[in-house]
């Protein structure tokens, strides 16, 4: 009955063409574009319809499910971009009702080949983007290279979109397309090198674990700083700490170095490293005077007997009847002024007491002598990190005169410069 209705068609139009007078040759043509057009309004008719119950249904039982995936589905139109397959397939079938020559048949069929190949990408993409969106929020994917994956995905499928549109407009089959592309391979890689560099990066940066969405990295060359917001297949996207914006190519992150805090994020602790440089002129050996102010510091009582005490046993060990330098070994005010540092680390509340801490001299300058002070904050919050850095450093530098020490600083007066 169908067939019979959809053949029926051309002739209708064909009569009253001929009755309103068109010449017999125009009618022969204008009955297949009017068969042709009536048959496309009917079917974009009917899937409006379709369309309109399939949404009004998918709504609702998407309001009914507690599943996610089909509210991202939904809002992603993937079950519209569906039925709007089904015009263009219809459409195709109905072909040789509406158009009587086969040349005209073969001619809108490539047309329709095209646009079914077209709307099948559509179709794909937009499930692809809902499926990232899915995984990329699950907490066993939250790692993984989730859209670095659906985009190889796309890339592929319109890869193979495209040779099978070439395929349809020269008319040779798929096998033929690929059997020419390997003669122009050289050509292929040069057009695609960003797209082939960014996927391997991608990829090797992903699945490599070298870099993660939340990361924060620094890449001085390209002035980023700041934490990952995102990874795709041909940029990394980096939230500077001004808030700005820094896109870096995946394969420059491979071909060049890069610095991930991932590891002192993960350890909860962040490293201090700095240095006070001490004027070497006023370092000296301690008399009873200076043993006994270090004596009334409760934090370093301890050292201070028990490095006297050695020393005592060394010096009475060596049998000497003088009590000068250097026939008996003695404490420095900067040995104790370490010492004293060293136990102010390891009591301090907001230092990560089972990373490293320690206080060391660092190589004799012009500058004076750097004294180090190595250890890692409780956390790794920035300003955190910041105002604890600056408190150990202001107490440090405020206690150096108990010591009888001074903070080597480069004369300003241009008359005393050496």
């Amino acid at each position: 009955m169908e067939m019979q209705f959809f053949s029926a068609i051309p002739d209708f139009f064909h009569r009253h063409l001929k009755a309103v007078g068109i010449p017999e040759v125009w009618a022969g043509w204008g009955d297949q574009i009017l068969s042709l057009a009536f048959i496309a309004l009917l079917i974009w008719l009917l899937t409006v319809v379709i369309d309109a119950l399939v949404n009004r249904f998918v709504k609702r039982l998407v309001h009914l499910t507690s599943a996610k995936w089909d509210d991202v589905f939904f809002e992603n139109r993937v079950f519209h971009k569906a039925v709007y397959l089904l015009p263009s397939i219809l459409l195709y079938s109905a072909l040789p009702f509406a158009i009587r020559s086969e040349s005209g048949v073969e001619f809108f069929r490539k047309v329709l080949d095209i646009y079914i190949i077209i709307r099948f990408v559509i179709l794909i993409r937009s499930v692809s983007r809902s499926l990232s969106e899915i995984y990329s929020k699950k907490s066993s994917y939250i790692n993984k290279p989730v859209l670095v994956f659906f985009q190889v995905i796309n890339v592929a499928v319109y890869f193979i979109a495209g040779l099978l549109i070439l395929s349809v407009l020269i008319n040779q089959p798929m096998g033929t397309l690929i059997a020419g592309l390997g003669a122009s391979m050289a050509i292929i890689v040069l057009v695609f090198k960003d797209t082939l560099l960014g996927l391997i990066s991608g990829w090797q940066l992903t699945s490599n674990d070298l870099l993660r969405v939340g990361d924060w990295i620094t890449v001085p060359k390209y002035g980023a700083d700041g934490d990952v917001i995102e990874i795709n297949l041909y940029s990394v996207k980096v939230c500077n700490f001004d808030k700005t914006i820094t896109t870096l190519p995946p394969y420059a992150l491979m071909s060049e170095s890069f610095q991930n805090w991932r590891g002192m994020i993960d350890a909860g602790g962040r490293r201090i490293k700095r240095a006070v440089n001490i004027d070497m002129k006023s370092v000296r050996m301690c008399d009873e005077a200076l043993m006994e102010r270090f004596s009334k510091i409760e934090i370093i009582k301890n050292y201070l007997v028990e490095t006297q005490a050695q020393l005592d046993r060394y010096n009475e060990q060596r049998s000497s009847d003088s009590q000068e330098v250097p026939n008996v070994i003695r404490q420095t005010n900067l040995g104790v002024f370490r010492a004293y540092v060293t136990a102010y680390l390891q009591q301090h509340p907001q230092l990560k007491h089972d990373m490293t801490t320690m206080v060391r001299q660092l190589q004799p300058t012009e500058r004076g002598l750097p004294m180090e002070v190595y250890c890692f904050v409780d956390g790794t919050q920035w300003t955190h990190y910041e105002n604890v850095q600056s408190d150990i450093f202001d107490h440090i530098l405020s206690v150096l005169p108990i010591f009888d020490l001074q903070v080597y600083q480069f004369p300003t007066d241009p008359m005393v410069l050496p």
